[in-house]
């Protein structure tokens, strides 16, 4: 399901399991047709070596894969009544434009935003750029995901702001610590893609299970944590989770 071109065709803000599994497939035939998969003998930001590289980043600025992702992303979203979202510098900045422009042609609400490592230290000396504000319920993004190390430093300088963290999406999870380090956060993560053994493919499990028409972040908290909404990555106490739940 992507972006109509017919102006009186109205653009679909749904997808069952199966039109995203099919979405899916055709992105990643289209990262191999761009090159974005590669073989070979890497070294990976986090440092770890692989010999597999994946360059999310392409796919961020490619019109078809960009149509593919914001709408896949933006069903997560609107099914879990987020309207915050955004990520590392630069890792988030370059799909943010394509999930703006698909909100509006949804009609939906969306407030993209970045996080800077350091604040500017010039201008209006901000750390985040874009639409944030504090105490926001928010989703956080990266292209991909290995150690998890970009998006936990975003993570940090949020909590800052007293955000409340709903859930974490990408592109690719590499299955590296990082997924592992956000479930320690208790902060579910959708993705698309997945590494499995030496190649890349559609994370079937992950697509079904958000997609299915009863998946919700608060779903998998009372599946996998019996909780709510988190605030700071943390945990809360039972008196603190009502209290999170009701304002939200």
């Amino acid at each position: 399901m992507l972006v109509s071109r017919d102006p009186d065709r109205q653009v679909s803000s749904t997808m069952c399991v199966e039109e995203a599994l099919e979405s899916a497939k055709a992105l990643l035939e289209r990262a191999k047709h761009l090159g974005a998969v590669q073989s070979g003998n890497f070294t990976l930001s986090s440092g770890q070596p692989s010999n597999l590289y994946f360059d999310g980043r392409l796919l961020s600025v490619d019109p078809t894969c960009v149509e593919i992702i914001s709408e896949l992303f933006l069903t997560v979203l609107n099914a879990n009544d987020l309207q915050y979202f955004g990520g590392p510098a630069v890792g988030a900045v370059p799909i943010l434009g394509g999930m703006a422009l698909r909100a509006r042609l949804e009609d939906k609400e969306f407030a993209g935003f970045f996080v800077r490592r350091e604040a500017k230290q010039h201008g209006m000396y901000r750390q985040i750029e874009g639409l944030f504000k504090d105490g926001a319920t928010v989703a956080v993004y990266d292209d991909t995901i290995s150690t998890g190390q970009s998006l936990l430093e975003t993570i940090a300088a949020l909590e800052n702001r007293h955000v409340t963290f709903k859930m974490a999406l990408c592109i690719l999870d590499r299955r590296q610590g990082g997924s592992d380090a956000l479930e320690q956060k208790h902060i579910p993560l959708f993705n698309i893609l997945v590494r499995d053994d030496d190649q890349i493919t559609v994370d079937e499990e992950k697509i079904r299970y958000w997609f299915s028409s009863e998946s919700t972040c608060e779903k998998h908290f009372e599946t996998n944590y019996e909780i709510g909404e988190i605030s700071f990555g943390a945990k809360p106490s039972q008196e603190a989770n009502e209290e999170l739940l009701i304002g939200a």
